[in-house]
């Protein structure tokens, strides 16, 4: 995700929907940076990532991607943005999150596993995490 600053005044940044905008699919949204204050910012959302027909100007909220009425509102934690600097990152980040939802839904199924596989699995998730970088086993 991006760390929001002034320097991103006129340029294009990726939005990943969350919360209730993210309730039917994972969707990427095409901003562009106006305006950077001390606790909101400014965007102008396009109504599509490869069109440059504008959609609407909206103040935000850097850490929820919410806006500013919505934070308001009361709504703040319930739908938003996380925000990227490419569109690729954006792209990376939904498909991690997609592949962490197929090992969720096949988890219940680990206890058919060998218990070499099992061990393996093990290590990797347990492995020793250095600068939040998980650092997986020799025996892989």
């Amino acid at each position: 995700m991006i760390e929001l600053n002034k320097d991103l005044i006129g340029k294009e940044i990726w939005g990943r929907t969350t919360g209730n905008n993210a309730r039917n699919a994972d969707m990427i949204v095409r901003f562009k940076v106006l305006d950077v204050k001390r606790k909101y910012f400014t965007l102008m959302r396009y109504y599509d990532i490869k069109s440059d027909t504008r959609s609407d100007v909206d103040t935000y909220c850097p850490k929820t991607g919410a806006t500013k009425q919505q934070v308001q509102a009361g709504y703040g934690l319930n739908a938003g943005y996380d925000f990227y600097s490419t569109l690729k990152e954006a792209s990376a980040d939904i498909e991690k999150s997609e592949q962490l939802a197929v090992i969720l839904e096949h988890s219940h199924k680990l206890s058919q596993l060998s218990p070499e596989k099992i061990q393996i699995i093990f290590d990797v998730v347990n492995g020793e995490f250095k600068n939040n970088e998980v650092r997986l086993s020799s025996s892989l």
